[in-house]
């Protein structure tokens, strides 16, 4: 894997919002139906994944939170990111 390829979060003070629209709109091509089916997925999959780390043993919950920042940088959701990079 290339250096640039390894996404990095934006710092806290660049984050102005809660969701990063353009970086949805670019990984979704500007394809207003995709952007609304992988918004929805993710509401769900975050619920579901919260739900079960607060259930979860340290090493499982840890698992759980890499896979929710993973998701959370793919739709531009800097703050959830970089919360789930601290749990």
């Amino acid at each position: 894997m290339s250096t640039a390829s390894v996404l990095t979060l934006p710092e806290p003070e660049e984050v102005p919002s809660i969701l990063d629209e353009n970086h949805l709109v670019r990984m979704t091509l500007g394809d207003c139906s995709l952007e609304r089916e992988v918004l929805e997925i993710f509401a769900r999959q975050t619920m579901l994944t919260l739900e079960r780390i607060a259930g979860m043993d340290q090493a499982r919950a840890a698992a759980a939170a890499h896979t929710l920042k993973g998701s959370a940088s793919g739709l531009g959701a800097w703050r959830l990111a970089r919360a789930a990079e601290r749990l």
